[in-house]
């Protein structure tokens, strides 16, 4: 969550980034990081905004996934 909570925009988005991948293997990641995430949607920079919906979306589907098995 380091890079998540980062000022440098750069670093933030990697930190997304890091976590989508890791979200596609297990996505209570997201879960534990959600606050931080949804901070996210507060920035100004619209790439920021739209790596959070992928994130939540995606976690969001893995969950419902995983209680049907």
């Amino acid at each position: 969550s380091k890079f998540i909570t980062s000022p440098n925009n750069n670093l933030k988005y990697m930190g997304l980034e890091l976590l989508t991948l890791i979200v596609n293997i297990n996505p209570t990641y997201a879960v534990q990081h959600q606050a931080h995430v949804i901070s996210c949607l507060e920035d100004p920079d619209e790439s920021i905004q739209r790596k959070v919906t992928i994130i939540l979306g995606e976690s969001h589907s893995l969950a419902q996934l995983n209680l049907h098995f």
